[in-house]
């Protein structure tokens, strides 16, 4: 660099005549925070004569004793205005070399400054340390050669810079849904656990932190946060609330899963300028799930711990009672048991090695039995011994008695006369059959029920046959459906029936239905006659109005007698009465005959007649004739008469020389029509 200017020196000595006199530069002073990279130098140019050029190196050293490292703070430097340079590494240090240089050569203009731009590595400097810019090589130039002249040095001080707070990560991180955390079973209702959410930071600079604090539930239940909660993270370094990085949430167990939220505050320091105290505030959350505890259940034994029966059944039949355990209170994955059971002859235990496990808050109860084989005399007791829930539980057991053999039983619905005998209370009845051709139905249903088979000898059974209507002098009332022939056994559950039928009669009817019920028991039979009393009401009947027409439309010769009439047919099963006749329009020709009443059922008829002496020719009258009956949908009933007059000539019977005679005349007569014609035209 210092041959190139003092060949533009020499090329300025032929051109310019300037004296030279001292020039001066001074090197400016900044100040960088604690891990800057970067720092701004002014560089002040100030001219005592013409000047076309300068050169200025410039060494590095730190605390004004110890020069840079070769590979230290300098490395490289950037362009500003009219200003160049560059960094000199040495083995020594490094120097800042800077020039400014008119390719014109024209003078440089006084009172120029320069802002040099250039990376630093500050390393471990601390606030307080300075950094010293120092000259040890000055050159100016001018026309006529190099010139005198002065370099004010400059610094670099370490200052407190912006403080900025790492950025923090969490795991598991923040989430609202629930099992975003997730704690530990408690062994009891009110038990704790704990879980963590860990905590990390990354970047930050000038001793900036980040804390995170505030923490608290949310929603929901269970959780809570022991003491006050005060993270911190430091730029740079490690999380810490002066015990470990996590933030700790504590669980209180019930007996149910619990479920909500929780959040911390996070504030972290994000300053654009030393001290201007800037922080930004986040909110983090969290949902958790706090299962329930782990408590095993308390079983209840029913019947509890003491003297105990089977039941009561046949000789021979097997005995038993049932062992039924309710757990309470129980949570989580808790559990209990009730296991190791045992009990001796003549007792057996169904299942064989009954094992029942209650886990957590289930209250649905479980079951064993204990059997025996009834005897004719009382059995055990004998002890059964149980673990339930770990307790050594004791029962009593006892067989009692078989009862003696017997039949089963047959139970009839409607139940059978008590005392076997007809009375006047029916055991059965049936709705009122609708009309004569009508029917009604009911029945018996039959049920097998108890006995007791010892399972030797013939089986115990009941059996029904010989089932028979008497006593109905109608004879509408049948059986429609006998009962099933089996003879059913103990413990069947058989059921069959009698079905029966009532035909319609104008009076209620009665009638006796008898069966045989025959219970075998060790192979002897024993026959109960049964009875019902039936009783079936008479059958609902009515008429039934039919009418062969209701309008008649006739012509008569004026002042002629002319006739009409309606027949009325009841094809219902009861009496059809027609009354109270009355013309609504009352024509002085028309004359009217109500029919004779009641008409008689299934197919009774009556006649209502019309007489009309015909009015003049083309005239019409008119009667309408209302009457009532008993139908219920047909009443009343209206009839109407138009009689009109007409000309009607009768025409005489002719023989067959007659006809010929009255073809003539005809013939002769049109002939006499036609010249008549003629002569009109």
């Amino acid at each position: 660099m210092r041959t190139t200017h003092k060949l533009l020196a020499g090329a300025c000595a032929l051109l310019c005549s300037v004296g030279a006199s001292a020039q001066s530069v001074t090197i400016g002073s900044t100040s960088v925070g604690v891990g800057a990279t970067t720092a701004s130098i002014p560089v002040t140019f100030t001219a005592g004569a013409s000047v076309v050029s300068y050169q200025i190196d410039v060494n590095i050293t730190r605390g004004g004793v110890s020069p840079i490292a070769p590979n230290g703070q300098v490395t490289r430097v950037n362009v500003d205005g009219t200003c160049s340079g560059n960094a000199i590494s040495t083995a020594t240090g490094l120097a800042l070399r800077f020039t400014d240089i008119d390719l014109n050569n024209d003078p440089l203009v006084s009172g120029t400054t320069c802002n040099l731009t250039f990376p630093l590595d500050v390393g471990n400097l601390t606030v307080g340390d300075t950094i010293t810019l120092t000259p040890n090589f000055t050159e100016f130039n001018d026309a006529g050669g190099a010139v005198m002249g002065t370099v004010t040095p400059g610094t670099i001080s370490i200052a407190a810079g912006p403080a900025v707070g790492p950025t923090v990560t969490y795991t598991p991180a923040p989430n609202a849904a629930a099992g975003t955390v997730t704690f530990g079973a408690a062994g009891s209702i009110g038990g704790t656990t704990t879980s963590n959410v860990g905590v990390a930071g990354a970047g930050g600079q000038n001793s900036g932190t980040t804390t995170i604090d505030q923490c608290a539930l949310a929603t929901g239940t269970g959780v809570s946060f022991p003491g006050a909660t005060n993270m911190v993270c430091t730029a740079g370094g490690s999380c810490t609330d002066g015990m470990d990085a996590n933030l700790t949430a504590t669980c209180t167990a019930t007996n149910a899963a619990q479920t909500g939220t929780f959040t911390c505050r996070e504030r972290r320091q994000n300053e654009t300028a030393p001290g201007d105290g800037t922080i930004v505030e986040t909110t983090q959350t969290w949902g958790f799930t706090c299962p329930a505890a782990n408590v095993a259940p308390t079983i209840t034994p029913a019947p509890a711990a003491g003297p105990v029966s089977t039941s009561v059944v046949g000789q021979g039949q097997t005995s038993s009672t049932t062992f039924s355990f309710t757990p309470s209170g129980g949570s989580g994955t808790g559990s209990a048991s009730v296991n190791g059971c045992s009990i001796a002859a003549p007792f057996s235990l169904v299942p064989a090695n009954p094992n029942l496990t209650f886990t957590g808050s289930g209250t649905m109860a479980q079951t064993f039995q204990v059997q025996c084989t009834a005897g004719a005399a009382a059995q055990g007791p004998q002890n059964l011994t149980c673990s339930v829930g770990g307790v050594n539980t004791v029962w009593a057991v006892t067989c009692p008695a078989g009862l003696p053999v017997a039949a089963p039983n047959m139970n009839a619905t409607p139940a059978e006369d008590a005392d076997d005998t007809v009375d006047a209370t029916a055991e059965v009845t049936f709705a009122a059959p609708v009309g004569l051709a009508g029917n009604a139905t009911s029945s018996i249903a039959l049920a097998v029920t108890g006995g007791i088979d010892d399972g030797a000898g013939a089986a115990e059974t009941v059996a029904i046959s010989g089932c028979a209507i008497s006593n109905n002098a109608a004879a509408n009332i049948t059986i429609t459906t006998q009962p099933a022939g089996t003879a059913f056994g103990v413990g069947s559950n058989g059921a069959t029936s009698i079905g029966l039928r009532c035909n319609g009669n104008a009076a209620a009817t009665t009638a006796e239905l008898r069966c045989n019920v025959t219970q075998s028991a060790n192979g002897t039979p024993a026959v109960d006659a049964r009875l019902w009393d039936i009783a079936c009401p008479a059958a609902i009947t009515a008429p039934e109005y039919n009418g062969s027409a209701d309008t008649f439309t006739v012509q008569g010769q004026p002042g002629n007698l002319v006739v009409a009439q309606s027949t009325i047919t009841n094809t219902g099963d009861a009496p059809l009465t027609v009354t109270g006749c009355t013309a609504t329009t009352d024509a002085a020709g028309i004359t009217f005959t109500a029919p004779n009443s009641p008409i008689a059922i299934n197919g009774g008829t009556g006649t209502l007649s019309f007489s009309c002496t015909a009015p003049g020719l083309n005239q019409t009258i008119t009667e309408v004739v209302t009457c009532d009956t008993n139908d219920a949908d047909e009443n009343p009933v209206t009839f109407t008469m138009n009689c009109t007059g007409a000309n009607l000539l009768p025409i005489p019977a002719v023989g067959g020389l007659g006809k010929a005679l009255m073809a003539a005349l005809i013939i002769g007569l049109g002939l006499i029509g036609l010249g008549l014609r003629r002569q009109a035209v």
